[in-house]
């Protein structure tokens, strides 16, 4: 019943599914979700993600199949408002994993942390337990960059299995932790998040914009421009992008 109801409040971008869901209302979901030890799996969709979906057909079958997708940019949580759900909020990665830390912390809910280094990873769980200092963190795992064997993804599965985590926070990046919850579902017992570079924010290893830049829209400058090498093509190029596509679709919605 929670999945069809899900599924009935979205909203198309590109013809990429976007839940129409509120910070709160997604932490109870997942939460309810992680508590029953299901095997699904939740994606953070910003413009670069959904520009990845126009040009791999592989990303976007990810999108669609996922459990939950999360309006993680302003662009998006605005055109689901032009879609009719209005007030719709941005849902981000950092959002998402703050908001249900805390509640794992209230409900004893073990959770597990896939991705970055094991460097970013210590500071990560010294940080979260100084906000939440009863919060179960009962695994963590920092994977090669470069894919991984069959025999690695065995015993990530069985570490998180061993460990019994509710809540697996994935921070791969775009697609790569798209793809490995989808390969993941109906293996892991766990509810599975994609939330990006929330990693390194919480850590404290990159800066996150401030907060008025983020209620405009222009985190992605914030970014590229303390990350030129790594990040400033990959805006420019996917920004273009999605304008290029976004006004044109607008105005035709406008004019009907």
């Amino acid at each position: 019943m929670l999945e069809q109801e899900s599924r009935k409040q979205s909203g198309r971008v590109f013809d990429v599914r976007i839940d129409a869901i509120s910070l709160e209302a997604a932490t109870e979901k997942i939460i309810a979700w992680g508590n029953n030890y299901e095997s699904r799996y939740v994606c953070a969709v910003n413009v670069h993600s959904v520009v990845t979906s126009l040009e791999s057909t592989g990303h976007a079958k990810v999108l669609e199949e996922s459990d939950l997708n999360l309006s993680d940019g302003f662009p998006i949580a605005k055109l689901l408002g032009f879609q009719g759900f209005a007030g719709q909020q941005r849902v981000s990665g950092p959002d998402i994993t703050l908001a249900l830390c805390a509640v794992a912390e209230q409900a004893h809910i073990p959770i597990y942390f896939l991705g970055s280094t094991d460097a970013v990873l210590v500071r990560l769980v010294y940080n979260l337990r100084q906000l939440f200092p009863q919060l179960a963190v009962v695994g963590s795992h920092a994977p090669p960059f470069r894919e991984m064997s069959s025999h690695e993804l065995e015993n990530i599965r069985e570490d998180i299995k061993h460990n019994e985590a509710q809540l697996v926070f994935v921070g791969l990046g775009c697609p790569k932790q798209e793809i490995w919850m989808l390969n993941q579902k109906g293996h892991v017992n766990a509810v599975m998040i994609g939330v990006g570079a929330a990693f390194e924010f919480i850590a404290g290893t990159q800066r996150r914009a401030p907060l008025w830049l983020q209620k405009i829209g222009l985190e992605w400058l914030y970014r590229g421009i303390r990350e030129p090498r790594r990040l400033a093509w990959r805006y420019i190029r996917t920004n273009t992008i999605f304008v290029l596509k976004v006004i044109p679709e607008f105005l035709t919605k406008k004019k009907s």
